[in-house]
């Protein structure tokens, strides 16, 4: 029995469903949340997207997934998704198929399912990952900050694109802060030190973030 990724039906409504909810919330979106890019260098991200990066931003609202996929249109970007949240409702399933969401482990280490994204990452895919795990206050410090990012990253060879954002006010703008893209670097102490370190540096950089000056595009 072939598996609902594979079924050619499936596969072809979702993708037309998916270009519906495009069209019809794009322009809802950029009048009532209007969101803006503020880039650190904008020739280091195309650069960084056109040959596999990782993407690693705070978590404010349910929106920032589609709030990112929206305005980065151009960019096939895939989610990587809790699965405990994935399996809870039939509708956050089927919502994760069509915005390309992939299922992981928080609770236990998933080599298999992070072992397919690092090779995929390699081949020029962009993954996203919210690291914090959940839904946090903006401005709010949050106490865990975990590394699926910064291992895949490593474990890739291709850099990580910090983004800070602004929580969603109702006709104000939505604010994306771009970082410049972050490498690992490499100690010899082992994938779990250098993924730490590294993380520990996106921690700090995400931070950072906030406080990033420049034009809004």
């Amino acid at each position: 029995m072939s598996s609902k990724k594979s079924n050619p039906i499936k596969k072809g409504l979702l993708l037309l469903l998916r270009g519906f909810i495009i069209i019809t919330a794009l322009p809802v979106v950029y009048l009532i949340i209007p969101p803006k890019k503020r880039f650190f260098s904008k020739e280091d991200f195309i650069n960084a997207m056109d040959n596999g990066a990782v993407i690693v931003m705070n978590h404010t609202e349910w929106l920032d997934g589609p709030l990112l996929t929206l305005i980065f249109l151009k960019y096939k970007l895939n989610f990587i998704i809790a699965k405990d949240v994935y399996e809870s409702r039939a509708v956050i399933r089927n919502f994760s198929e069509i915005t390309r969401c992939v299922p992981c482990d928080r609770r236990t280490l998933d080599f298999q399912m992070y072992s397919n994204i690092v090779g995929e990452v390699k081949k020029g895919a962009v993954y996203v990952i919210f690291p914090e795990g959940k839904i946090v206050k903006e401005g709010a410090q949050n106490d865990t900050f975990m590394a699926g990012g910064a291992m895949i990253s490593v474990m890739s060879g291709r850099p990580v694109i910090p983004i800070y954002k602004s929580k969603s006010k109702l006709f104000k703008r939505t604010v994306f802060n771009i970082g410049k893209s972050m490498q690992a670097t490499l100690s010899g102490n082992g994938l779990n030190e250098d993924t730490q370190k590294f993380n520990d540096a996106l921690c700090r950089e995400i931070e950072n973030l906030k406080s990033l000056k420049g034009e809004l595009k």
